[in-house]
């Protein structure tokens, strides 16, 4: 059996990656467009552990309808890698959740070199 699959939404990016120091604002953007064959509001978002990072989303009218923007900003300050899952409920039956992968990686900040006597 073979054939095509056409996307439910465009998400971009598919993923959210946050990298980076513990002490710096760690931040990137996801964008939800519902597809013109399979339109849907998207009513609420939330993080599956919601433990080391924090989400917002706000609506916004594009020339192709509305989209919505989900914020993922980091929340961990001490070193080391998570993974967490954005549950972005819609109200569609087709697909009332989509899932958006979420993957952590804080680094330790640099040591600081004691002065020369």
């Amino acid at each position: 059996m073979a054939g095509s699959v056409e996307p439910f939404a465009d998400i971009s990016p598919e993923r959210v990656i946050l990298r980076g120091g513990g002490e710096q604002t760690i931040r990137q953007e996801v964008v939800v467009t519902p597809r013109a064959s399979n339109p849907f509001k998207v009513t609420g978002v939330k993080a599956k552990n919601g433990i080391n990072i924090r989400v917002t989303m706000q609506a916004q009218d594009t020339l192709e309808g509305k989209s919505y923007v989900i914020s993922v900003e980091n929340t961990k300050t001490t070193p080391g890698k998570y993974y967490d899952t954005l549950l972005v409920s819609t109200d569609s039956k087709l697909k009332p959740t989509l899932p958006i992968h979420v993957y952590g990686t804080i680094a330790a900040a640099p040591k600081k070199e004691a002065p020369k006597p």
